[in-house]
């Protein structure tokens, strides 16, 4: 009984460690305005920055884009556009980074009028890009990252997938559990 009560803790602590901590989640929806032209909107949503969100970057990797224009800014923000280059690093991105001009977005807050238009040199439609929240207009200071999430597009939730940890785990969990038993 014992080794059970131990079994079902221990599964328990490593879905609560591996349970990913975003504290914001930046929404997008993807557009083609013709050709390989594509436009991303955004929406970022602030779940748990006490202070509230002043600064982002959402970056663009070299080779899938180019010729990155801001195209739109939500009301007292300001945003400027990073080319992505080989110029200096050949992993160096490109980026759409604003930040605010009056005030922040506070904590269960979201705010939308972000957008972006791009290239696109890759195959299919452009999707997931990873982000960058900052504190204070630092951009040396970050204080959350993530990937940007398609926007529901009206249709049935998503279902969540696990993670590899848990995966992981649970096939190390069965696997020594029948080890035991064969014993």
């Amino acid at each position: 009984m014992k080794r059970l009560i131990f079994l079902i803790l221990s599964t328990l602590l490593l879905l609560i460690i591996s349970t990913p901590l975003c504290a914001t989640t930046i929404f997008y929806n993807v557009s083609n305005t013709g050709g390989n032209s594509w436009t991303f909107s955004y929406t970022v949503e602030n779940d748990d920055i006490d202070e509230g969100i002043e600064d982002f970057s959402i970056f663009f990797d070299y080779g899938l884009y180019e010729n990155i224009s801001v195209t739109g800014i939500a009301v007292d923000w300001d945003a400027f556009e990073v080319q992505p280059e080989i110029i200096l690093d050949p992993k160096e991105k490109g980026s759409y980074n604003a930040y605010t001009l009056n005030s922040p977005i506070a904590m269960n807050e979201s705010l939308s009028g972000f957008s972006v238009s791009f290239d696109w040199l890759g195959n299919g439609t452009p999707g997931t890009q990873y982000y960058e929240i900052y504190a204070d207009g630092n951009y040396e200071d970050e204080i959350d990252h993530g990937d940007t999430q398609l926007a529901d597009q009206g249709g049935s939730d998503p279902v969540p997938e696990p993670s590899t940890l848990i995966l992981f785990a649970t096939g190390l969990l069965g696997y020594l559990l029948s080890r035991r038993r064969v014993s």
